[in-house]
């Protein structure tokens, strides 16, 4: 799933645009490309703090910005997975050639199944539109969990970029209520984020899976296509 070494095959243009399937190929090309780099660079940024956090050698500031990159590339990806099951429906709807090649194999009609029955979920769309691209206006919600104490606001020696810490926390209650379904405030914070985190594995399979259908979509329409090495 993630980029390391590089190799390159040649797709023959002409050719690939006068499929039938073009149209719907290209889109499904989008998905793999977005759900790649974002693990890819997910990965990267994980792997960053854990080294940092081994040797030292941030501030506790500094930590906290790279923190929040990862909590922002979390909540994108549930935008992405959103994105892909959108273009899952759209190809029922208008491509019923790579529907019938996923119904005609057990193996990628199994993760054509295990995708479906997130196509309506209330949680992931609740997300999708005020996490993860847009901001809605309910965080008044939030202000009951929000810590009492003064709260920081990270400004860099360049460009005065700011970081509000009241905001990324109010953020970070959002996210975990709709995908927990979370509707009483007896919870602890470990039983929050134990529920947060089995959603949020729950969505890191559902992204595998569209991503495996996806690109085998891809490569089996494409096959000969390509020019010889």
């Amino acid at each position: 799933m993630y980029i390391g070494a590089i190799t390159c095959q040649m797709l023959d243009t002409k050719k690939f645009l006068a499929l039938p399937e073009a149209q719907f190929l290209i889109p499904i090309m989008v998905a793999v490309n977005d759900l790649t780099l974002h693990e890819t660079i997910s990965s990267n940024v994980q792997t960053a703090i854990t080294i940092h956090r081994r040797d030292n050698d941030l501030t506790a500031n500094e930590m906290t910005l790279l923190e929040a990159q990862l909590e922002l590339l979390s909540r994108h990806s549930f935008g992405l997975v959103w994105e892909c099951l959108e273009l899952m429906k759209n190809l029922e709807k208008k491509a019923p050639t790579i529907i019938a090649f996923l119904s005609s194999f057990p193996e990628i009609k199994n993760f054509y199944d295990l995708v479906k029955p997130y196509y309506q979920s209330e949680e992931l769309c609740r997300i999708r539109n005020n996490l993860s691209f847009h901001f809605g206006l309910d965080h008044k919600s939030s202000f009951k969990t929000l810590h009492d104490g003064p709260s920081r606001v990270l400004i860099s020696t360049m460009n005065e970029e700011l970081w509000y810490e009241i905001a990324s926390e109010s953020q970070a209650h959002l996210f975990t209520r709709p995908i927990t379904k979370i509707v009483k405030d007896d919870l602890t914070d470990k039983e929050v984020f134990a529920k947060a985190e089995e959603k949020g594995l729950d969505m890191k399979t559902v992204r595998f899976n569209l991503l495996t259908l996806f690109k085998t979509i891809a490569e089996t329409f494409i096959e000969e296509c390509y020019l010889p090495k």
